[in-house]
Order: C-alpha cells, then sequence, then structure tokens
C-alpha cells in the first residue's frame, strides 16, 4: 500500500501545536494579571489613573482571550482532535473512481487538499463519495481505477491500486 500520511507525525506536530497555544494563552493571562498588579502595588501616581489603566489592561486581556477562544482556539482543537483520533478509527474500503483525478488544490487555512469522487459498493447499494488528498502529494487516478484505501473522515491515508482480480 502507499502511505500518504504519516500518522504519527501529524499526531505530534498536533499535540505540540495544540500544547503551546495552551502554553501561550496562560502566559497571556498571567502576565496580563501581572502587570494589573503591579500597576496597583508599585504606582505613585492619582488613584483614578491606576484605576482606568488597570481596567483598560483587563478589558484588552478580556477582548484578546475572547477572540483566541472564538478564533484561533476551534482551529487548533479541531486539527489535535483529527490526528489524535486518526490511527484507531480508519476504515478500509474498495472504492471505483468515478471521473478524473485531474482536480485542482484548493486551501482551507493551511490545509491544502484534492476532492475525488468515488463510488462506493456496500451491499446491493451504491453511494457517491467525495475524498481528499491532503498537501501535495503527487496522486493521480484514472477515470475507471479500482482502489482499496484506507480512509479517516473521507482523507485517504493510504491506498493500493486494484487490479481486476484483485477486486
Amino acid at each position: 500500500m502507499v502511505q500518504l500520511l504519516d500518522i504519527k507525525e501529524f499526531k505530534k506536530k498536533a499535540k505540540t501545536r495544540f500544547i503551546l497555544n495552551i502554553i501561550f494563552v496562560v502566559l497571556f493571562l498571567l502576565i496580563a494579571i501581572a502587570g494589573i498588579v503591579l500597576l496597583l502595588l508599585l504606582s505613585n501616581i492619582d488613584y483614578i489613573i491606576n484605576l482606568i489603566s488597570s481596567i483598560t489592561i483587563g478589558i484588552l486581556a478580556f477582548v484578546a482571550t475572547i477572540f483566541y477562544f472564538l478564533n484561533i482556539f476551534p482551529l487548533v482543537s479541531h486539527y489535535y482532535l483529527f490526528y489524535k483520533n486518526m490511527g484507531e478509527l480508519a476504515l478500509e474500503r474498495r472504492l471505483l473512481l468515478e471521473f478524473d483525478s485531474e482536480a485542482e488544490m484548493k486551501t482551507i487555512g493551511k490545509v491544502r487538499y484534492r476532492n475525488l469522487l468515488f463510488i462506493h459498493k456496500e451491499g446491493q447499494k451504491t453511494y457517491l463519495e467525495n475524498l481528499y488528498i491532503l498537501d501535495n502529494q503527487d496522486v493521480s487516478f484514472n477515470k475507471g481505477t479500482k482502489i482499496k484505501a484506507l480512509t479517516y473522515h473521507n482523507v485517504i491515508v493510504r491506498y493500493e491500486v486494484l487490479n481486476d482480480a484483485n477486486v
């Protein structure tokens, strides 16, 4: 089988990225709290200026934290959870390519992928499925190619091209 994704490498990268983001948030909040405490304890200036600057720092820290948890953290946590469960929940299926695989690489954020349309037969039922190839994998199939693929959330992890005798 041709291995497209190294699961262990991607798990390690995703876990490192997730932990670094958690450390970043904790350090940011600790610095903001330390700034407010030091401002209140060590300043010799007027009480009103102290109050205004500590409220300003607190509001900026709060807004930055809300922004982070609404925009950046969900992406990082989904990335981490995707690769965390990849090895255990992958499915092996036999598929038939419906159209040519000359689809262009598309980009969403930092993820590059190519979309392929396959036919999957399960018993008497036939399903059309979109499968994805991540990054710049140099993979091309002709129309009618039969493959046995290990997929996870419709991302091809590894595949093997089947002959008519193997089907």
